[in-house]
């Protein structure tokens, strides 16, 4: 059901300035104030023969899933934060498939919606095989994370909740799924879990489950929020009281423990929505960072199976002016090829894109968006998902970010839109990317959430899934002009979890070191496809390529052809080609 039209505010120039020299004055990123600052919005040229290309197939090749908010015109938040997706492997043909997570209908006597699992036909096109699976029953879903938990081969999906109770569907095979998350342990009940990730903190070779869980909110908590005009709208985040986020220990035959407050996760709270597992200082340990709404951004440091948060000393918590922004979604890579990270996390309108680079290898952080060319491009728009991806093959990490308002009336008050279009930042190298989301075919405008990357034909050339909240989801084919070579490496781990998350591989091609990880979460409440994806440029071969296993064993390979898959198996001592 749709909102009803909002009447009768229509601010003058001189109204939207003197509001807007009044709320700089108050401290701290504030949606309240930013929903009312004059501001414009200058649209970056594109660039010309940029030669990067995505097309919308999800009509084409069926699997037009809408997503549901549960708006029935009574402003509750929950309506406006939206849903993630995942690209994963269910029945494990070494195909992308696509799941979506939905909402529900706030009313309850409306026909209630679910989420949606899409096979790949292996021919360019998806069937929905939802029906029968045991995924359909309707919650107010948010985040999904992939990851074989029981380590039987194959992967199942934890799906987090806005107060239904997060749900684990274990993959019985077949298409078919258990919902186990009571039994479990992972039920993460009366709280609003956001993203989640599965990772080995403790590196016993199971895989944990980390959940970010946003803010103090039960059904009915809806306060009478307005502008300064008294005309009603969406509660901010300051209404609500942080949430702490949990940590659950994999103990064998499908149980987990709660170990938040042991293992130091409960030191800290936040309005979390994006969790990134990495290990940023290079301790063979991996780490967990969460980015927070209008709260400092956490960094729990793993201390070989405790955690310590140290996200202000590290330079992670705050924007270069000091105070927290509006995390939304976050990803890292190594942009550069130098051994150096670089986190990206989306934030609230007039605040931009952070991009978070460290001065060395395994140190410190500063935000360096604007050096980097990401800020001005995005400083208009409300960030949700995001991702970096070798869109072209040619071997550096270029990033996607996708956005849209939380409040479908403020076009009416400012320059910003509730619809955004997607920024597509292409990686020049030498520290700097330029935006060529135009150029690129990201002109239409979307209340855009969730985005995962994975190829889901296989051509070599990443492709990416979005869930837009209340409206229908996009599938972008990279169609884009392939300028190099590419290599695509799948980890089943042995003495590690067998998806082999968390383990780092490094490819030298062409006298090019790449790094990258195999990863859980990371974006907005979604999940990319679990194989590594490297550009090669103009390299037809891999001269080297080593995966550092959370075991902690070595494997080293020699001379791998490029434009092909392989998998690897730990320990073994050539990889496969499937």
């Amino acid at each position: 059901m749709s909102l009803p039209p909002r009447r009768g505010f229509r601010p003058s120039l001189l109204t939207v300035a003197v509001l807007a020299a009044l709320l700089s004055l108050l401290a701290g990123c504030r949606h309240d104030a930013l929903l009312y600052e004059s501001l414009e919005r200058p649209e970056p040229a594109p660039q010309a023969g940029a030669g990067f290309r995505f097309r919308d197939v999800a009509a084409a090749v069926g699997d037009r899933f809408h997503h549901v908010n549960g708006a029935a015109g009574e402003l509750n938040l929950p309506e406006t934060m939206g849903s993630g997706c995942a690209f994963l492997d269910f029945d494990g043909d070494g195909w992308p498939d696509i799941f979506f997570v939905n909402s529900r209908v706030l009313r309850a006597a409306a026909p209630q919606p679910g989420c949606a699992l899409c096979r790949n036909n292996r021919d360019g096109t998806f069937s929905d095989v939802t029906a029968g699976s045991g995924l359909e029953a309707p919650f107010f879903g948010m985040g999904c994370a992939v990851g074989d938990y029981d380590n039987d081969g194959r992967d199942d999906i934890y799906v987090t909740a806005c107060l239904d109770g997060s749900r684990l569907f274990h993959n019985l095979g077949g298409g078919h799924f258990e919902e186990v998350a009571e039994q479990a342990g992972v039920r993460n009940a009366n709280r609003w879990g956001a993203s989640a990730a599965w990772l080995n903190y403790d590196r016993d070779g199971k895989l944990d489950l980390f959940v970010s869980n946003y803010v103090a909110y039960a059904w009915g908590d809806n306060p009478r929020c307005a502008t300064p005009e008294l005309h009603r709208t969406y509660c901010n985040p300051h209404s609500f009281a942080p949430e702490t986020c949990r940590l659950y220990r994999n103990l064998g035959g499908g149980r987990f423990r709660d170990v938040s407050a042991e293992a130091g996760i409960t030191s800290a709270s936040g309005k979390a929505l994006g969790v990134l597992v990495f290990d940023y200082d290079e301790d063979g340990w991996p780490d967990v960072m969460v980015a927070c709404d209008t709260t400092r951004n956490l960094l729990f440091h793993n201390r070989k199976g405790r955690f310590r948060e140290e996200g202000v000393g590290v330079g992670l918590a705050f924007g270069e002016n000091g105070s927290p922004r509006a995390g939304m979604g976050i990803d890292a890579a190594y942009p550069w090829n130098d051994g150096r990270l670089a986190v990206l996390v989306s934030n609230f309108s007039n605040e931009g894109l952070s991009f978070f680079t460290q001065a060395d290898p395994g140190g410190a952080f500063l935000d360096s968006a604007g050096s980097a060319g990401v800020l001005a491009a995005s400083r208009l728009m409300l960030g949700f998902g995001l991702a970096f991806l070798d869109v072209d093959n040619d071997g550096l990490r270029d990033a996607v970010a996708v956005n849209g308002h939380v409040d479908p009336w403020i076009g009416a008050q400012t320059a910003v839109s509730y619809a955004e279009r997607h920024l597509l930042f292409r990686n020049l190298g030498g520290g700097r990317f330029t935006e060529v989301g135009p150029a690129a075919g990201f002109r239409k405008a979307w209340v855009s959430r969730g985005l995962a990357v994975g190829d889901y034909d296989r051509d070599g050339r990443p492709d990416l899934v979005i869930s837009n909240n209340g409206q229908e989801a996009e599938l972008l084919h990279n169609d884009s002009p392939a300028a190099g070579h590419w290599l695509e490496a799948q980890l089943e781990g042995v003495r590690s979890n067998r998806d082999g998350i968390g383990a780092e591989v490094r490819v030298t091609a062409g006298r090019v070191a790449q790094r990258d990880w195999v990863r859980s979460g990371s974006s907005y409440c979604s999940q990319s496809a679990l194989p590594l994806h490297f550009g090669l440029g103009q390299a037809t071969t891999a001269e080297t390529l080593e995966v550092r296993w959370t075991s902690g064993r070595l494997d080293r390979y020699r001379a791998i052809p490029a434009d092909r898959r392989i998998r690897i198996r730990e320990g073994a001592p050539v990889p496969a080609v499937p």
